[in-house]
Protein backbone atom coordinates (compact mmCIF):
# COMPACT_ATOMS: atom_id res chain seq x y z
CA UNK A 1 0.00 0.00 0.00
CA UNK A 2 2.49 2.55 1.00
CA UNK A 3 4.30 1.24 -2.70
CA UNK A 4 1.04 2.69 -4.38
CA UNK A 5 0.87 5.76 -2.79
CA UNK A 6 4.57 6.36 -3.28
CA UNK A 7 4.12 5.58 -7.40
CA UNK A 8 1.00 7.99 -7.11
CA UNK A 9 2.41 10.96 -5.64
CA UNK A 10 5.77 10.44 -7.59
CA UNK A 11 3.24 10.11 -10.83
CA UNK A 12 1.85 13.41 -9.35
CA UNK A 13 4.35 15.53 -8.84
CA UNK A 14 6.65 14.88 -12.08
CA UNK A 15 6.64 17.23 -15.03
CA UNK A 16 5.05 15.31 -17.33
CA UNK A 17 2.06 14.17 -15.24
CA UNK A 18 1.18 17.75 -15.15
CA UNK A 19 0.36 18.58 -17.86
CA UNK A 20 -2.95 18.51 -19.90
CA UNK A 21 -3.48 16.09 -22.50
CA UNK A 22 -3.65 18.32 -25.87
CA UNK A 23 -1.14 21.62 -24.25
CA UNK A 24 2.46 21.61 -25.91
CA UNK A 25 5.09 21.14 -23.95
CA UNK A 26 6.28 24.66 -24.24
CA UNK A 27 6.91 26.03 -20.90
CA UNK A 28 7.34 29.33 -22.47
CA UNK A 29 3.72 29.41 -23.54
CA UNK A 30 1.57 32.26 -21.57
CA UNK A 31 -1.76 32.23 -20.56
CA UNK A 32 -2.76 34.80 -22.80
CA UNK A 33 -1.25 32.75 -25.55
CA UNK A 34 -3.24 29.74 -24.90
CA UNK A 35 -6.65 31.86 -24.86
CA UNK A 36 -7.99 32.86 -28.38
CA UNK A 37 -8.40 36.53 -28.63
CA UNK A 38 -11.61 38.69 -29.86
CA UNK A 39 -11.10 39.79 -32.99
CA UNK A 40 -10.91 43.64 -31.61
CA UNK A 41 -8.22 42.39 -29.84
CA UNK A 42 -6.67 40.85 -32.68
CA UNK A 43 -6.94 44.06 -34.72
CA UNK A 44 -5.10 45.92 -31.85
CA UNK A 45 -2.53 44.00 -31.62
CA UNK A 46 -2.05 44.46 -35.39
CA UNK A 47 -2.64 47.99 -35.25
CA UNK A 48 0.16 48.34 -32.57
CA UNK A 49 2.36 45.84 -34.36
CA UNK A 50 1.71 48.29 -37.38
CA UNK A 51 2.43 51.55 -35.27
CA UNK A 52 5.75 50.19 -34.20
CA UNK A 53 7.37 49.22 -37.65
CA UNK A 54 6.07 52.89 -38.65
CA UNK A 55 8.19 54.30 -36.11
CA UNK A 56 10.72 52.03 -37.16
CA UNK A 57 10.99 53.09 -40.29
CA UNK A 58 10.78 56.37 -39.57
CA UNK A 59 14.03 56.18 -37.30
CA UNK A 60 15.41 54.40 -40.14
CA UNK A 61 14.40 57.39 -42.55
CA UNK A 62 15.31 59.85 -40.33
CA UNK A 63 19.27 58.17 -39.62
CA UNK A 64 19.50 58.05 -43.35
CA UNK A 65 18.62 61.69 -43.63
CA UNK A 66 21.07 62.31 -41.27
CA UNK A 67 24.01 60.18 -42.91
CA UNK A 68 23.00 61.97 -46.82
CA UNK A 69 23.87 65.32 -45.11
CA UNK A 70 26.68 64.68 -43.44
CA UNK A 71 27.70 63.06 -46.91
CA UNK A 72 26.77 66.73 -48.13
CA UNK A 73 28.54 68.67 -45.96
CA UNK A 74 31.66 66.16 -46.37
CA UNK A 75 31.08 66.36 -50.20
CA UNK A 76 30.91 69.98 -50.09
CA UNK A 77 34.62 70.28 -48.47
CA UNK A 78 35.83 68.24 -51.26
CA UNK A 79 34.18 69.99 -54.14
CA UNK A 80 36.29 73.08 -52.38
CA UNK A 81 39.22 71.41 -51.90
CA UNK A 82 39.29 70.76 -55.58
CA UNK A 83 38.82 74.06 -56.40
CA UNK A 84 41.47 75.14 -54.37
CA UNK A 85 43.85 72.92 -55.84
CA UNK A 86 42.47 74.38 -59.40
CA UNK A 87 43.63 77.96 -58.33
CA UNK A 88 46.22 76.81 -56.70
CA UNK A 89 47.78 74.96 -59.82
CA UNK A 90 46.93 78.19 -61.93
CA UNK A 91 49.09 80.25 -59.20
CA UNK A 92 52.10 78.09 -60.00
CA UNK A 93 51.55 77.67 -63.61
CA UNK A 94 52.02 81.46 -63.53
CA UNK A 95 54.58 81.68 -61.07
CA UNK A 96 56.95 78.66 -64.00
CA UNK A 97 55.76 81.02 -66.56
CA UNK A 98 57.48 84.19 -65.17
CA UNK A 99 60.28 82.25 -64.23
CA UNK A 100 60.96 81.22 -67.53
CA UNK A 101 60.19 84.43 -68.47
CA UNK A 102 62.87 86.42 -66.33
CA UNK A 103 65.36 83.31 -67.16
CA UNK A 104 68.80 84.24 -68.75
CA UNK A 105 69.57 83.21 -72.35
CA UNK A 106 71.88 80.54 -73.20
CA UNK A 107 74.24 83.24 -74.35
CA UNK A 108 74.23 85.35 -71.18
CA UNK A 109 77.29 85.55 -69.61
CA UNK A 110 76.06 86.57 -65.76
CA UNK A 111 76.90 82.86 -64.69
CA UNK A 112 80.21 83.81 -65.47
CA UNK A 113 80.42 87.45 -64.29
CA UNK A 114 78.36 86.84 -61.32
CA UNK A 115 77.59 90.71 -61.06
CA UNK A 116 73.98 89.88 -60.00
CA UNK A 117 74.43 86.85 -57.82
CA UNK A 118 72.73 88.39 -54.10
CA UNK A 119 69.63 90.39 -56.62
CA UNK A 120 69.21 86.45 -58.60
CA UNK A 121 69.26 84.77 -54.90
CA UNK A 122 66.93 86.65 -53.17
CA UNK A 123 64.74 86.15 -56.88
CA UNK A 124 65.21 82.50 -56.51
CA UNK A 125 64.06 82.56 -52.61
CA UNK A 126 60.79 84.52 -53.70
CA UNK A 127 60.13 82.15 -56.40
CA UNK A 128 60.43 79.04 -53.63
CA UNK A 129 58.80 80.85 -50.89
CA UNK A 130 55.45 82.05 -53.27
CA UNK A 131 55.42 78.32 -54.96
CA UNK A 132 55.83 76.82 -50.84
CA UNK A 133 52.63 78.66 -50.39
CA UNK A 134 50.93 77.94 -53.33
CA UNK A 135 51.14 74.31 -52.69
CA UNK A 136 48.47 71.92 -51.36
CA UNK A 137 48.94 69.71 -48.06
CA UNK A 138 47.04 66.51 -46.69
CA UNK A 139 46.17 68.84 -43.66
CA UNK A 140 45.67 71.86 -45.96
CA UNK A 141 42.23 73.05 -44.65
CA UNK A 142 39.37 74.19 -47.28
CA UNK A 143 38.92 77.94 -47.89
CA UNK A 144 35.91 77.84 -45.52
CA UNK A 145 37.47 76.26 -42.68
CA UNK A 146 40.43 77.82 -42.89
CA UNK A 147 38.46 81.61 -42.70
CA UNK A 148 36.57 80.18 -39.72
CA UNK A 149 39.91 79.41 -37.97
CA UNK A 150 41.37 82.29 -38.68
CA UNK A 151 38.20 84.26 -37.67
CA UNK A 152 37.83 82.55 -34.00
CA UNK A 153 41.96 83.31 -33.57
CA UNK A 154 41.35 87.03 -34.33
CA UNK A 155 38.85 87.13 -31.93
CA UNK A 156 40.27 85.18 -28.85
CA UNK A 157 43.21 87.69 -29.07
Amino acid sequence: MKKLIIATLALATSPLSAQAPGVAENPAKTVEEAVELTPEQAMQQEIDQLRSDLERERQIATNARQQMDAMRKDMALKVELVQLGMERNEELYELAREVIDKGFSKSSAEPFLQMHRVKMEGLKQDYEDRAYAARIYPETLPPSQQAQQELSANSAQ
